[in-house]
């Protein structure tokens, strides 16, 4: 993602926010991001 560059703008301005490259739903049943977050769980479980 690209940084808009512009400081102090995030919170003023949310529509300089970087843009997600997929949509949110594609990202969600993306295969890379499963196996991610799929490893952060074994590293990481529950309690």
């Amino acid at each position: 993602m690209k940084s808009s560059r512009i400081p102090g703008t995030r919170d003023n301005y949310p529509n300089r926010r970087p843009k997600l490259s997929l949509l949110l739903e594609k990202l969600m049943s993306s295969p890379r991001l499963k196996s991610v977050a799929a490893a952060m769980r074994e590293e990481r479980p529950r309690e």
